[in-house]
């Protein structure tokens, strides 16, 4: 039996995200806002030329619990328009993400929406 995300004993379970993979060049507040009710922060990748594509999502993954396709959707967004929007959740949820994903020094940012 395999266990993608493996947890300790005492570990707090996470919150289920949705994916939220959005083009931040198209996408507007306002439109962001109505689909997810106006609330949260919008956790935003940018691009990384020093770490390696599956580098990436496999910290992708880490970081939000995502599938192989939609972490490789959310890098090849970030990789080809400079940024993609990884998810929009609550601020602590936001912040222990973008947390993850610095952890190999991938630049993130985590905006209120």
């Amino acid at each position: 039996m395999s266990n993608r995300n493996p947890r300790m004993p005492g570990d707090k379970p996470r919150k289920k995200l949705l994916p939220q993979v959005m083009d931040p060049e198209t996408e507007t507040d306002e439109q962001i806002q109505t689909s997810r009710g106006g609330e949260g922060c919008r956790v935003v990748l940018f691009n990384d030329e020093a770490h390696t594509m599956l580098e990436v999502v496999a910290q992708l993954m880490k970081a939000t619990g995502f599938d192989l396709d939609t972490s490789t959707d959310i890098m090849m967004r970030a990789h080809d328009r400079g940024r993609a929007v990884v998810t929009i959740t609550d601020r602590p949820e936001a912040d222990r993400i973008a947390s993850t994903l610095r952890e190999i020094a991938l630049r993130v940012s985590v905006d209120e929406v």
